[in-house]
């Protein structure tokens, strides 16, 4: 059943684009696009700000998975490996395993 609409107000224009905005299709449309465009335009602004200076941005290295990496170095120790064996097992420093431990 469709209703003809010959004007539609800021009520239907709002509604339709709160609807449309919660759709899956477009909260993955929004995803890609952000992917595919953010670096750029981070780039962009950088560079106005930033322009002819040298720059250090710290990235880290174990992002999200370093709960992970803990729970598996906690889970060795307790079996009785090595802080080495552990260490190169993992791909992480003697320091690090030895550090965990510690807390234990």
């Amino acid at each position: 059943m469709t209703h003809p609409i010959d004007k539609p107000s800021a009520n239907h224009v709002s509604l339709l684009a709160t609807r449309a905005a919660a759709h899956p299709l477009m909260q993955q449309a929004v995803i890609t696009a952000m992917t595919a465009v953010l670096p750029q335009v981070i780039d962009s602004v950088m560079k106005d700000l930033y322009g002819g200076q040298r720059m250090r941005v710290y990235v880290g290295k174990g992002g999200g998975n370093r709960t992970a990496r803990q729970q598996q170095i906690e889970q060795l120790l307790s079996l009785g490996m090595s802080a080495p064996a552990i260490a190169a097992q993992v791909g992480c420093s003697e320091r690090t395993v030895y550090r965990i431990a510690s807390k234990r």
